[in-house]
């Protein structure tokens, strides 16, 4: 009887033991589901750098940049050049910019004829990225006979999150300082002192760290 005692006492520590140890596993994997990881975002960034092809015999647009892992580039863009395409935001941001010079449909054709290239790179959360655009003028010009169309050129930002479930920022790379100028039917006896007052200036510039 005695012993008999014994060995239930012992069967029933044991089924306690085994159900605390799978109670515990049990616990641990309610808490796995019900805590989502999160990653950080890494963003594409795009300069697309915008010579309009009006412009092109009398300025270029240099474009001096730096990635998120510090490596600088400069870069120039010029008459001859391949365009490539432009993304549908960097066109709305050039639309947008250009849209008081619009109301005239003739302009229209004149401004939307450029040539741009551009220059990506993938930016972490965290991390930022610099660039600065000028104009340089070109010294084998001709001047124009009669009356031209000059348009400043311009270095538009912008990203998108190809990875990461943080917030997206995509849009603190918009660079929504930037201004364009846009001089339709310049005489010719006034053009040379207009094209060297655009010499060197900035056409776009930033420095911006990805969230």
């Amino acid at each position: 009887m005695k012993k008999n005692f014994i060995w239930m006492l012992a069967a029933i520590l044991l089924c306690g033991t085994m159900t605390t140890v799978l109670t515990a596993c049990g616990d641990d994997d309610d808490d796995d589901s019900s805590s989502p990881s999160s990653s950080a975002n890494v963003y594409e960034v795009t300069l697309s750098a915008l010579l309009p092809r009006c412009s092109a015999p009398y300025m270029k647009v240099q474009l001096e940049y730096t990635d998120a892992d510090g490596k600088s580039q400069t870069v120039t863009v010029q008459e001859g050049d391949q365009s490539q395409t432009i993304s549908d935001a960097a066109m709305d941001i050039y639309r947008s910019l250009t849209n008081q010079y619009r109301t005239n449909p003739a302009n229209v054709e004149i401004l939307d004829n450029f040539i741009v290239r551009n220059f990506t790179m993938r930016v972490p959360a965290g991390k930022s990225y610099s660039y600065e655009g000028t104009v340089v003028v070109r010294n084998d010009f001709s001047a124009p006979e009669g009356k031209v169309n000059v348009i400043r050129p311009c270095v538009i930002s912008t990203a998108k999150r190809i990875s990461g479930n943080s917030a997206d920022h995509s849009d603190l790379a918009n660079n929504g300082s930037l201004s364009i100028i846009c001089s339709f039917g310049i005489a010719a006896d006034s053009f040379e002192s207009i094209i060297s007052r655009w010499d060197g200036r900035d056409v776009g510039s930033g420095s911006v760290t990805m969230k």
